[in-house]
């Protein structure tokens, strides 16, 4: 994949809504792509999952997307497996190759980015400094020299703070300006990344993007709030990793997760993307319990049965935002068909992953515009969800 040469990204803090109605400042950011390109966040990035969902459908829906995110996991299992992706050629070409295709389905978007992550167990693997310098050295090589990006990620692999800020610093120092280096860390401890983020604190001037691979904000509260206590008010954008479907709240289970995430610290979020592999397994339960689609307008995620009773025009709901394919709508008429058979299974769940992209974007750039004008609040009372975690049960 050839070079795409373009001007060194720039993020800039566009607005801070300094309501004090709710303890977190959502915010808005500018990122320029080019002379004539510029990015709003907070926005959804579109994944290789969902890529690869809107190819499940037999039809043509267009995908409009601002940021194409291609997430590759490596395992210490057979498949993906890290050390022969150090060791093999095959291996390291079969996951460039799969790599360039996904990049090439997203050529159209304005920025792409390519996480090439281990896994927890193959992380483990990287049990030397050589091993872990050989496998900076091959992710970083293979980013630029192999597929051409401007937007290099720097893997999360257990450096110390130290090591991660050196890192950094030599890549900055030694790629060209217009290669932008983004570090992905870890928030499983709120200690940790505090001292993470103090190493990368020379550097925060240089940082345009910091990567951050996703934990339930429930259950990580002290953790988002280093970041937002570090970061809201820095012209770096915060890049959520692996952002599950639903389930970042107690209090409301169903809230979809980039949502919530975008009024505390989730300036760009990116789904949840499987390690993947193995054959289509037919639910046990009820067809419609299993299968799930987004609520743009309470900002939930509801299994089909709840989403009917919802929307008497539940087909016509979904379908307009998939403009209207026979093809969707035979789907979703007969959906109890995918109770027994694993293509049509396959299929409505491709449906759901698409519909929910496209009303998810569209949702987020509405949300732009009052975070813009200070008015989260209003937004905030706008959706159920929302209401309830951060305002309570209390009258408005």
């Amino acid at each position: 994949m050839g070079r795409t040469w373009i001007m060194a990204l720039e993020v800039k803090l566009e607005n801070i809504d300094e309501s004090d109605k709710y303890l977190y400042r959502a915010r808005t950011l500018k990122i320029r792509i080019s002379t004539s390109k510029t990015i709003r966040a907070p926005i959804r990035a579109i994944t290789n999952t969902e890529m690869n969902a809107k190819a499940t459908i037999p039809a043509e829906i267009p995908i409009e997307a601002d940021i194409g995110f291609v997430n590759i996991k490596l395992s210490s299992g057979q498949r993906r497996n890290i050390k022969a992706f150090l060791k093999k050629n095959s291996v390291y070409n079969r996951i460039r190759d799969s790599i360039y295709y996904h990049l090439l389905r997203m050529q159209y978007f304005p920025l792409n980015v390519v996480l090439v992550q281990p896994t927890q167990p193959a992380i483990s693997l990287l049990k030397t400094k050589h091993l872990k310098e050989k496998f900076l050295r091959m992710v970083v090589d293979l980013q630029i020299r192999d597929l051409g990006l401007n937007v290099v990620t720097i893997p999360w692999i257990e450096l110390t703070p130290k090591e991660l800020a050196n890192i950094y610093r030599i890549y900055r120092n030694n790629l060209p300006d217009d290669i932008e280096v983004i570090p992905i860390l870890d928030i499983s401890e709120a200690e940790s990344l505090e001292r993470y983020l103090e190493a990368l604190n020379p550097y925060l001037d240089q940082i345009q993007f910091i990567g951050v691979i996703y934990k339930k904000i429930a259950t990580h509260k002290a953790s988002y709030d280093v970041l937002w206590e570090r970061l809201y008010d820095k012209d770096i954008a915060v890049l959520l990793i692996d952002v599950q479907r639903e389930g970042a709240s107690d209090i409301v289970p169903k809230v979809a997760s980039p949502h919530y995430a975008e009024f505390i610290m989730g300036d760009i979020t990116a789904e949840w993307v499987p390690f993947g592999g193995g054959a289509q397994k037919l639910p046990k339960r009820p067809v419609d319990t299993v299968i799930k689609f987004f609520d743009r307008s309470k900002l939930t995620i509801e299994n089909l049965r709840d989403f009917k009773w919802n929307y008497d025009d539940w087909i016509d709901t979904i379908a307009s935002s998939l403009n209207y394919e026979k093809t969707v709508i035979d789907a979703l008429q007969n959906y109890p068909e995918a109770q027994r058979n694993p293509e049509k299974l396959s299929i409505i769940k491709a449906i759901s992953k698409v519909h929910e992209f496209r009303e998810s974007r569209d949702e987020f750039k509405r949300s732009q515009k009052y975070i813009n004008q200070t008015d989260s609040i209003d937004y905030i009372k706008e959706k159920e969800a929302l209401k309830k975690i951060f305002l309570g049960q209390k009258r408005l």
